[in-house]
């Protein structure tokens, strides 16, 4: 090859370098870490190494309201979360109200469709079911259970955890990374004191990121490290063995599904 390259004339060996040079620059650039990653630690096994600030969702007004689609399997089609409904006219459209997703800082308009009761679709929103509130009645609640979860970056002072929290790392994670939706869905679920299945367990949580995101890792598939996990896995452990004896023997562990 290198005989090749010498017989190439001065414009095409300066070419070929410029491809070279391109191509190099290329792979590194679609495999260098999106932003830094680092750990947060609490000093022994129980505290809050760092309380992450909420995603800002505000966004705006809504011009049109979505239509629902019975045939589609889209998802999320009537989507309403965070918007401003004031200024629509949504009295017949109850339709697509009843498949809607929305949430607490939805803005609705003073005349709503009869029979389209947001609070109450909310408070139905936060019963676990499975009869779960009866067992709460019957004092099944949680009480004297540790459990741990490795997910997402944690939204630490969410009303509805905050108290059963007892333990919160970072361990390869986004650096200054705002909480994210899905560990403190999982927490709420877990232990929240109105929408949870154990609201008197209390919470070890680990937020880590098994590998980097990348350009590459954008446009295709993600590159799983699991020594971050591991890692995780191996504190949650050292965390339990600490543990009074009764405890350890109510010890339960979730980490976020790795597809």
């Amino acid at each position: 090859m290198l005989e090749s390259i010498k017989k190439l004339s001065l414009k095409k060996k300066i070419l070929f370098f410029i491809v070279i040079i391109i191509g190099a620059f290329l792979i590194f650039a679609f495999n260098f870490p999106l932003g830094q990653y680092t750990d947060y630690k609490v000093n022994g096994n129980t505290g809050i190494a760092r309380v992450p600030k909420a995603l800002g969702y505000g966004r705006g007004k809504l011009k049109k309201l979505p239509k629902y689609d019975e045939n589609s399997e889209k998802g999320w089609q009537v989507d309403l979360r965070s918007y401003d409904l004031s200024e629509l006219n949504v009295k017949d459209n109850l339709k697509d109200l009843m498949h809607a997703d929305f949430d607490n800082k939805t803005k609705w308009p003073s005349d709503m469709p009869k029979g389209f009761d947001t609070q109450a679709i909310m408070e139905m929103g936060k019963n676990p079911g499975l009869n779960i509130r009866k067992l709460h009645e019957k004092g099944i609640t949680g009480k004297g259970v540790d459990i741990a979860i490795i997910d997402q970056t944690l939204l630490t002072d969410h009303e509805e955890y905050k108290d059963r929290l007892k333990f919160y790392e970072e361990i390869h994670n986004p650096k200054e990374n705002s909480a994210q939706m899905h560990g403190p869905a999982v927490a709420s679920i877990a232990v929240g004191k109105n929408v949870g299945v154990a609201p008197e367990a209390d919470l070890y949580y680990i937020a880590e990121t098994h590998g980097k995101f990348t350009l590459s890792s954008m446009l295709g598939d993600f590159p799983y490290d699991f020594k971050y996990l591991a890692q995780s896995i191996d504190r949650i452990i050292e965390i339990n063995k600490t543990l009074p004896k009764r405890k350890k023997d109510k010890s339960y562990f979730y980490v976020n599904r790795l597809e």
